[in-house]
């Protein structure tokens, strides 16, 4: 789907730059296909994960019957805990298996991002 660059909502440009960022760190690192709940350590990551899990079959939903908007504005809907995750949670640490879990999230709302639209093209 193409969207204009202009942006419905203003927590597209906030969500856009998240996501970008979060697509440079996936660019360089192997993750597991599955999250693991058990291996969050941070509030914050169990929080995203949480709403996460809460929308995604409504996007799953939306996609479905082509509501492309809709299901974006759902994605948007998490802003705050996408934030809070970047600024309240170190992802590359040492432990392994704690940075691939935290990695694998990032990846697996990415991915569902970039299914629905490439919001990293959203900007003024």
């Amino acid at each position: 789907m193409e969207l204009r660059r202009e942006h419905p909502d203003p927590d597209f440009e906030a969500l856009a730059a998240a996501f970008k960022r979060s697509r440079n760190i996936l660019a360089k690192e192997n993750t597991s296909t599955q999250v693991k709940v058990d291996l969050f350590e941070e509030e914050v990551e169990k929080e995203l994960n949480y709403k996460y899990s809460e929308i995604d079959p409504v996007i799953y939903a939306l996609v479905g019957r082509q509501e492309y908007l809709e299901a974006l504005k759902m994605i948007a809907s998490i802003r705050t805990s996408v934030d809070r995750f970047f600024d309240e949670v170190m992802v590359m640490v040492e432990y392994r298996e704690i940075r691939n879990n935290r990695l694998t999230l990032l990846r697996t709302i990415t991915e569902k991002v970039l299914s629905i639209a490439d919001i990293s093209e959203i900007s003024h």
